[in-house]
């Protein structure tokens, strides 16, 4: 399997909540001057939507080539707009990834989950947001009265890992009548950074190309003092269980965070919770985050950080095009670690003596929906 290799210099910026993270990525590509490339999974029609389309316009009427990279299940609702609008604008193009086939069922369960951003091959943007109201407040007006936006994370890179996403993006890319090659518009400098921060593109591309979990599974087992992580779903393999439990027992601090009160899948985080208590009884620390449906994907390993779209679960694992972005930093990893400590903050601790009061209601739930979760892997395998 390729694997790149640990890139040295760079520089990094990490993007908290959906404002900032809309606000700086209408800002770059207001200021694009050559290439756009968005590879996404969730775009749906919203103001979010709106404000991009607007700066996506403008970009396209100053001549600069915009690649569209669309999951062609998560981002199904815009679909047709975009169809229509790339028969007007010769700068514009557009291709979506793996659309829903009746005649191909299996098939159907891959999906580019990748939420990746690179403008004028000079910065990239990896993370998990979708272009989803959801994910935004004040800066598509949020009603206050309304639930509370999605919480997620990403990165902003300048430096030598941005050639590499470029070639990641260039290799999923298929179209007849317009092809991006895997060369630089120029001779590379401008991708280059005063940066000396080392990173890594990490990438997933199904069942037999996991370079992201086997990167983790890899600084897991070599962490000597933390381990945290937070993913919206946490059903992962029985491996990574394993792994999570013997670090541990082993005295290195342990913390999964997940969502508590909002989540999109409740199933998902009942059927999660039938995990706990053997994670609890080697020592593991758990969160469910209050505030709000924390959609993030941060994993931290020592001075080692992981961030963008892979989740902890199987789908993730066994069938998706996932992201993230690698920093090796004690500065950012220390960056990464205060939001993690806010994020508990606004958390319940999870214990065995919480789990055993449950009611009686979410306790069968958790024991229903484990078996369901069971069942699913054996019939996808």
């Amino acid at each position: 399997m390729f694997r790149y290799p640990l890139r040295q210099a760079n520089s990094f910026e990490l993007i908290v909540g959906g404002d900032a993270y809309l606000a700086r990525l209408l800002e770059l590509v207001n200021s694009a001057t050559r290439e756009i490339l968005i590879e996404m999974y969730l775009v749906e029609q919203g103001r979010a939507f709106d404000l991009l389309w607007v700066a996506l316009d403008e970009a396209l009427e100053r001549g600069v080539s915009v690649y569209l990279l669309l999951d062609g299940f998560g981002s199904r609702q815009v679909l047709p707009f975009l169809q229509e609008q790339k028969r007007y604008r010769i700068n514009l193009h557009f291709v979506a990834y793996n659309p829903i086939s009746l005649k191909r069922i299996k098939s159907n369960f891959h999906r580019d989950h990748r939420k990746l951003i690179i403008v004028d091959q000079m910065v990239s943007v990896v993370s998990g947001f979708g272009i989803n109201d959801d994910f935004y407040g004040e800066i598509i007006g949020r009603p206050v009265s309304a639930e509370p936006p999605w919480l997620d994370t990403a990165i902003v890179a300048e430096g030598e890992v941005v050639r590499d996403w470029r070639q990641l993006f260039c290799q999923v890319w298929k179209v007849g009548e317009v092809s991006i090659d895997g060369s630089m518009l120029s001779d590379g400098s401008n991708a280059l950074s005063d940066g000396n921060t080392p990173g890594r593109v990490a990438y997933g591309a199904g069942l037999a190309r996991q370079d992201i979990v086997r990167e983790f599974g890899a600084r897991v087992r070599k962490a000597t003092s933390r381990v945290w992580i937070i993913s919206p779903y946490f059903l992962t393999s029985w491996r990574i269980r394993r792994l999570l439990r013997r670090v541990s027992r082993q005295g290195v601090d342990v913390r999964i965070l997940v969502p508590g009160a909002f989540t999109d899948h409740p199933p998902v985080t009942y059927a999660s919770r039938r995990y706990y208590l053997r994670l609890l009884r080697a020592g593991v620390r758990l969160y469910e985050y209050q505030k709000s449906f924390i959609h993030s994907k941060v994993y931290v390993c020592d001075d080692w950080v992981s961030i963008g779209s892979y989740n902890l679960d199987h789908w993730a694992y066994r069938f998706n095009l996932e992201a993230n972005q690698e920093v090796v930093s004690k500065e950012f990893s220390d960056q990464v670690g205060s939001f993690y400590q806010n994020c508990i903050d606004h958390s319940t601790e999870i214990t065995a003596d919480y789990l055993q009061k449950q009611k009686l209601l979410d306790r069968i739930l958790t024991y229903l929906l484990g078996k369901l979760e069971q069942l699913i892997i054996r019939i996808i395998r």
